[in-house]
């Protein structure tokens, strides 16, 4: 009888975590929508550039294609840039060059957020930064709320997700205490990478500011999804797919944004103790009732994983996060994920083709098929 009424209690108590996680996770989730600073932003811009009819905001609203929103931030970054070098200039001028690279590379990828969702709030980026520094895992834009812990409560399989990493977990500790580790996945939604990081974080108590995702300007010029992404370090990078690169648009920006990568990321490397998330077909997934499609990686990511390889362990996940982000919305859902261990360095194992059976395997229903870049129609 004592033992039925412990387990009984054991029940209650595990009913009661889940059902206090889920309550957390839905309090985000309104507040993004609801409280957050978002939809105050949206209607102060919106509200803002109606006012303005200087020469400037309209060479700007040219640029964005009419799109007021979008010319605002372009405006606030040239006001920024002439009081930043010349603090009494107050009369409207260009520092920031509507025609230049700049701008054409922020237009390039902030056309694709918005051919997204309309409701995305632009966000200039500064182009000659290619590292961000975690920001702990709180932001404006979700007032009181820990992001990682957001992001674990939404999860409804919680206690499966979480049993993954920990069957990791002496594994990947012993693995930090001299080296790094290399996470590998595919690009199922904008938010895979986070939640492995949140499970990380949550589970295995790895530091926000030792977990560093790689990632290019679409989410550095979208506001609400690099400052989710934020809560660890990101790496900026300019992806070599169809939507990610700026050779015909932005050539010596993409030159210099690949040249500041690489130099910053080798530093990282040679540093002990860190984890790095990539998704090596730099683009999401198409996912149909029959078919998951993916863009195969290039040659400069598989040179870069093969030479990863040999001095750092890398882990493949397949993932699935179609149930907690649909639309461009969170909501709660299943995680679903699947692994066959970790690589240890310099083995023959082929850390790609892994992830390609991982991803067959968390898909039965569906044909796993990896696309070279003609081929990947968006």
């Amino acid at each position: 009888m004592y033992f039925g009424a412990l387990q009984m209690g054991e029940n209650a108590e595990a009913q009661d975590a889940a059902a206090e996680r889920l309550q957390y996770g839905d309090e985000a989730v309104w507040a993004f929508k609801y409280k957050g600073v978002l939809p105050t932003y949206l209607r102060q811009q919106v509200s803002g550039v109606l006012t303005l009819h200087d020469y400037t905001f309209a060479r700007y609203l040219e640029a964005a294609e009419g799109n007021r929103r979008v010319a605002q931030v372009l405006w606030e970054e040239n006001l920024r840039r002439i009081k930043v070098a010349l603090p009494e200039y107050e009369i409207t001028g260009f520092a920031l060059d509507p025609e230049g690279e700049e701008v054409r590379a922020f237009m390039h990828y902030t056309r694709q957020n918005l051919a997204k969702s309309k409701y995305t709030l632009p966000r200039w980026d500064d182009w000659n930064q290619v590292f961000y520094e975690s920001n702990g895992g709180q932001s404006d834009l979700l007032p009181g709320i820990d992001i990682p812990r957001a992001l674990t409560s939404l999860t409804t399989n919680y206690d499966e997700v979480k049993a993954l990493f920990l069957q990791h977990k002496e594994h990947i500790l012993e693995i930090l205490e001299t080296g790094n580790l290399v996470i590998i996945s595919n690009h199922c939604t904008w938010l895979n990478l986070p939640l492995i990081a949140a499970f990380l974080h949550e589970t295995l108590e790895i530091p926000l500011d030792r977990i560093n995702t790689i990632l290019g300007g679409a989410l550095t010029t979208q506001h609400a999804g690099f400052e989710v992404a934020n809560m660890n370090n990101l790496y900026k990078t300019v992806p070599d797919t169809p939507n990610g690169r700026l050779d015909t648009v932005a050539p010596e920006l993409q030159k210099s944004v690949h040249q500041k990568f690489g130099m910053a990321f080798m530093r990282q490397l040679k540093q002990t103790g860190h984890v790095f998330l990539i998704s090596p077909g730099g683009t999401t997934d198409k996912v149909t009732p029959k078919t998951i499609e993916l863009l195969e990686a290039s040659e400069g990511t598989k040179h870069l994983l093969a030479n990863l390889g040999k001095k750092h362990h890398i882990w493949p996940i397949a993932t699935h996060s179609g149930a907690l982000y649909t639309q461009q919305k969170i909501k709660p859902g299943a995680l679903r994920l699947t692994e066959s261990g970790i690589i240890e360095p310099g083995g023959t194992v082929k850390a790609l083709e892994v992830l390609r059976q991982s991803i067959e395997t968390l898909n039965v229903d569906r044909k796993v098929l990896v696309h070279p870049e003609e081929a990947f129609a968006r």
